[in-house]
């Protein structure tokens, strides 16, 4: 994997006096800010140390710029589908900032020598930024790391690191992909040449599921649409609210009640050829398609998506605003499957996985 330094730009803290609200606005502020002297910027290139840290845990990494080609020749290897009207808005927030407000977030398998710099680095110096407690409860600190090292690192990607996946950002690096090439033989081909990444190694990260809120029951009885789900899956009423505990299981939300569901027996020895059998891609198939009649599931505006971290009750929550409306609370979907599936050139449904830690817009920036 070929990866290369930039010079990046970071916030003056000194300038916020709400961080949260500041690097919220980042995406449609971006040129004014900086404009206006809310950003350095280094004098040199360099590759960064990113460490994001919890109550729970830290998650380190480091930040780089990588070549558009690694992508586009398949080293950067996607893992899931795009939606079309989020690339169309990332195609606008890019033409309007003219920089990457936000690394992508790549993993690989962990390499002893990598780590042991990345904790080098940060037991030797400060952090050039930190920034507290954010909505997601972490903390975001960086290091500059110093030319030897830099070239080392260089050095062992080229070497050890052949491919890399995504783990979020698909969005923007398709965005990227599609600019780079839409604008090929012209001057402004270059400005889109490189991304900013920020590869952690496969230990660091955490896979948390997605979820759906679907609206199903605009067409549907309650209970026409549980009959033709006992087709499909095994149903066990809940007494209260259980997330589920296994693969092949599903919590369904429905009419202000809980439902343990089971992918039944014949159902998996349908898809017992494919290389994963996801249930995120049996509920697309079985039931989102099979039974509610949604066949494009990347643009159809009845489903909606909430992240693992919400809960039980975020999904309720989201259910309860439309009375059309049930919710599906999946299993995550495990990093070695993500992997296999991208090893193989095949990609999950849009919305199936919810990594930790969360990158953050605004904390460091690569202009165009």
């Amino acid at each position: 994997m070929k990866i290369t330094s930039f010079s990046g730009l970071y916030p003056n803290l000194n300038f916020v006096t709400e961080t949260e609200s500041f690097f919220e606005g980042v995406k449609q502020e971006y040129l004014k800010l900086k404009e206006s002297g809310f950003f350095n910027e280094f004098d040199a290139n360099s590759l960064y140390v990113y460490r994001i840290s919890t109550d729970a845990r830290s998650h380190t990494g480091f930040i780089v710029a990588v070549d558009i080609e690694e992508y586009l020749t398949g080293n950067i290897k996607k893992h899931e589908a795009t939606l079309s009207a989020k690339e169309q808005i990332h195609v606008n927030l890019v033409l309007k900032n003219r920089a990457f407000l936000k690394p992508i977030l790549l993993t690989y398998p962990s390499i002893n020598e990598l780590h042991d710099i990345l904790n080098q680095v940060t037991e030797e110096s400060q952090p050039f930024l930190s920034v507290e407690k954010d909505v997601y409860g972490q903390e975001h600190s960086f290091w500059v790391i110093d030319q030897n090292k830099n070239e080392k690192i260089i050095q062992l990607f080229e070497e050890n690191i052949p491919v890399a996946y995504i783990a979020d950002g698909h969005h923007r690096t398709s965005t990227t992909a599609l600019l780079y090439e839409r604008l090929a033989g012209t001057p402004d081909q270059q400005a889109y040449r490189y991304l900013m990444a920020g590869f952690f190694p496969s230990d660091e990260l955490e896979v948390d599921e997605f979820n759906r809120v679907v609206e199903a029951l605009a067409e549907l009885s309650t209970s026409r649409f549980m009959a033709l789900l006992s087709r499909v899956c095994d149903i066990k009423p809940l007494t209260s609210p259980e997330k589920p505990q296994a693969k092949h299981q599903m919590t369904l939300f429905i009419n202000k009640e809980w439902y343990m569901l089971n992918w039944r027996a014949e159902i998996l020895e349908k898809y017992k050829d494919d290389e994963v059998i996801l249930d995120v891609n049996l509920l697309n198939i079985e039931i989102l398609e099979g039974i509610i009649g949604i066949k494009d599931i990347r643009t159809d505006q009845r489903v909606k998506y909430i992240e693992g971290p919400a809960g039980l009750s975020g999904l309720k929550n989201m259910v309860v605003r439309n009375d059309h409306s049930i919710g599906f609370y999946m299993y995550p979907v495990l990093l070695e499957e993500m992997m296999t599936l991208a090893d193989h050139n095949q990609v999950l449904p849009p919305k199936s996985t919810w990594f930790q830690p969360r990158l953050r817009n605004g904390l460091i920036i690569m202009d165009h």
